[in-house]
């Protein structure tokens, strides 16, 4: 389940039959870190406005040890995701924010169409090459509307480019990336 308003967006993932997973997105300044000590009471100031599922959840984190606190951030390996028959795949050489949920399936995907270029090209490093002109830009579709989507939840300013991304939106993303490429 996941809500939101203008200030925060808060998911709960139901873990076992006692245990929930409550994850929660802020707009934040650079240089924040919760309190060790605070860091539930600091999460429930950031949460008030929630009520039903999200504050029954929230009432139960009584300890700051409850909390584990990470920023949300990407990586973008620019330079080839290859050198000589060494790889870089999934989140290791293009990790996305969670927004589309596509974190498994890019690596799934890397894995499949490296099978297949290894089977279609001539040599390694051919296959290396196609591998990689074929997978990044379905890569990056997903990393740049997952960011545009974080930017826009947040509040924080989008490019004319994320802009147009976010006319495509997470159902237009699903019609993208549910057709054979």
């Amino acid at each position: 389940m996941s809500t939101g308003n203008r200030s925060a967006k808060a998911l709960l993932t139901p873990i076992t039959d006692d245990l929930m997973y409550l994850g929660a997105v802020f707009a934040e300044e650079a240089d924040f870190r919760p309190d060790p000590e605070r860091a539930h009471e600091q999460l429930a100031e950031r949460l008030t406005a929630f009520e039903g599922p999200v504050a029954e959840a929230l009432s139960q984190v009584k300890d700051p040890a409850g909390v584990v606190y990470s920023r949300i951030s990407q990586v973008t390996v620019e330079e080839p995701w290859h050198v000589g028959r060494v790889v870089l795949a999934g989140d290791a050489a293009h990790a996305s924010t969670p927004h589309l949920a596509q974190g498994a399936a890019m690596a799934v995907e890397d894995a499949l169409v490296l099978a297949q270029s290894l089977d279609s090209e001539e040599d390694v490093a051919g296959a290396l090459a196609a591998w990689e002109a074929r997978r990044r830009p379905r890569a990056m579709f997903v990393q740049n509307l997952s960011r545009a989507i974080l930017k826009q939840e947040t509040g924080t300013p989008t490019t004319p480019e994320e802009d147009e991304l976010l006319k495509i939106g997470i159902p237009g993303a699903a019609h993208v990336l549910v057709k054979p490429y």
